[in-house]
Formats: structure tokens, C-alpha cells, sequence
């Protein structure tokens, strides 16, 4: 017997050893509570996990005990265990940085809250990128996804840079959107904010230097978004 929703092993009346089940839900406890998954798209179970390791488990998935696709397999006493989905119930996938909600019918699906009849979901989102730095501008390709509601986009300078007397972080309707005469010293940073837009296809972002071309350097940039989506 376990709980309904998280699958927490109860003890039963007149269990012997009960510390046995008792430190097996707080193992369980323990992986699920803050909602950290190792990944929510690795289809084959890992030959080493570690103790509390937690998987959200896509079609397909294989090699984690009887967890099916949908669960939650969390690696517990060397073995797997089960820790049934339920609606609403919320992960990050720690690989790729991404919320995920359970959308009942609808499966898993990124974001951070989702609708019960239709599997629309909402998330917030912060998409990154490193950009090494030479020529007259850099670009991170597609950094902003189709179908985003644009908060920003943060910068840093993450290695002093060269050429450049400054730079600007923009994309193809505005060069300086996100910021202009950027610092090009190291740990220089700053938080593009704009009144929120949509995008209707990937958009890219470009770093572009001012005064002469950059001969060296780093950025990281991180576009700051509302992700809506809707069930298939």
C-alpha cells in the first residue's frame, strides 16, 4: 500500500522491521519534494545511478523496473521506484533547465501550470546561450522560440572582450533592443527588459560591437519569456 499521489510506502498493522518502509518513503520523500527530475527524455534507464536520482519517463522509455511511461522512476536501494503522475504534479528536468507539469490525459508537457480540458499549458522560461566573440557580430540562432512572449533579454560579459569599444544586444528589427554601448569588461552585465511582444517564428539575437570589430571576448545571453501551449 502507498500513498495516492506520490506513492509514499505505508506501513502496514503489525509490519515487522518497520523502520524498513519507514526510510523508504522518506528516500521517496526526499527525491520528490523539491521536483528535480535528472531528465524527462532519456528513454533508456542509466547503467549507474545515483541514490535519489529521479526520471520522468517519455514512450518508450526502458530498464526501469515497472515504471511505465508517464512515471516518475526514482533509483532507491538499488532499485527503481514507482511515483505515479498526477494533474498538476511539477518537475524540472535538470539537463535542459525546463519546467514540466502533468496535464492528466495529456501527458507530461513543458511549462508550469496547464488546463484540465484542453492540456494549454503556461510556462516561464529562460532560454541561454554563450556566444564567443569575433568579427562584427555574433548570433544566437533561434534563441527565442516561436510562439514566446518576450520579457527581455539579459547579458554578461563573461570574458573580458577585445576590438569592441561596447556592444549592443539586439535582433533584426532593433540592433540595440535589448541594450546598447554595452560594458565590455568582465562581469559587466545587464537586464534588457521590453515591453512584452510575441514572436510568431524563432527569432535570433545578436550581439554586434561598436567602434571596430571584436578579435575576442564572451557574452552569455539569457532571453527571459512566457511560453504558452496548447495540447496536440
Amino acid at each position: 500500500m502507498a500513498t495516492e499521489r506520490f506513492g509514499f510506502p505505508y506501513i502496514a498493522a503489525d509490519q515487522a522491521q518497520k523502520h524498513v518502509t519507514h526510510n523508504a518513503a522518506l528516500d521517496v520523500i526526499d527525491a520528490t519534494l523539491g521536483g528535480l527530475v535528472a531528465s524527462a527524455s532519456v528513454t533508456v534507464a542509466p547503467t549507474a545511478p545515483a541514490e535519489g536520482e529521479a526520471y520522468i519517463l517519455p514512450a518508450g522509455a526502458s530498464g526501469f523496473g515497472d515504471a511505465a511511461p508517464g512515471d516518475v522512476a526514482i533509483w532507491s536501494g538499488g532499485a527503481w521506484t514507482v511515483s505515479p503522475p498526477f494533474f498538476g504534479r511539477r518537475a524540472l528536468a535538470l539537463d535542459t533547465g525546463r519546467r514540466h507539469v502533468y496535464a492528466g490525459s495529456f501527458g507530461w508537457r513543458e511549462g508550469d501550470a496547464a488546463g484540465l480540458l484542453s492540456g494549454a499549458t503556461l510556462g516561464l522560461a529562460i532560454r541561454e546561450a554563450t556566444l564567443t566573440l569575433t568579427g562584427a557580430s555574433v548570433t544566437a540562432a533561434g534563441l527565442i522560440p516561436a510562439r514566446a512572449i518576450v520579457l527581455g533579454v539579459a547579458s554578461k560579459t563573461t570574458a573580458a572582450i577585445t576590438g569592441a569599444s561596447s556592444y549592443n544586444v539586439g535582433d533584426s528589427g532593433d540592433p540595440s533592443r535589448y541594450g546598447g554601448s554595452l560594458g565590455i569588461g568582465l562581469g559587466s552585465s545587464n537586464i534588457g527588459v521590453v515591453g512584452p511582444f510575441a514572436t510568431y517564428a524563432a527569432t535570433d539575437v545578436t550581439v554586434a560591437g561598436n567602434g571596430s570589430d571584436f578579435t575576442g571576448g564572451q557574452v552569455r545571453l539569457a532571453a527571459l519569456l512566457l511560453l504558452p501551449g496548447m495540447a496536440s
